[in-house]
């Protein structure tokens, strides 16, 4: 069903396109200054569609191609900081490591001593 929409849709389009055409057959002057060029009136106009299609496609690509070299840079920015943010995460938690360490190490040292002035205090 959406195909023969489509169809129907497309051969409307292409009958408004003749008699558009049909319409517009007489002779148009352009002058340019150094001459002049006489063409029919539907041919100066798809010439200048075209045209602007042509203008338009071109400021596009320009477009996407920047936006595109941007992209490719803020990627590679951010790639970068991840590896450095990455990095930083690993320091930390190697010093992390090291600070339980040291933390379970006072802890026992603490319950030594905590265990040895309690056997002296039993035995006085």
């Amino acid at each position: 069903m959406k195909k023969q929409v489509k169809m129907i849709l497309i051969v409307l389009l292409i009958l408004i396109i003749v008699v558009f055409a049909l319409l517009n057959i007489q002779s148009v002057a352009i002058n340019f200054g150094f001459g002049t060029l006489k063409l029919p009136m539907i041919v100066m106009l798809v010439l200048w569609i075209l045209i602007g299609a042509l203008i338009s496609f071109l400021m596009t690509t320009t477009s996407s191609v920047t936006k595109g070299r941007d992209f490719k840079k803020l990627n590679k920015q951010y790639d970068s900081k991840v590896n450095q943010l990455e990095s930083q995460v690993s320091t930390l938690q190697s010093r992390l490591k090291d600070a339980q360490k040291n933390t379970q190490v006072e802890n026992k040292l603490a319950n030594q001593v905590q265990s040895s002035d309690n056997k002296d205090d039993q035995t006085k």
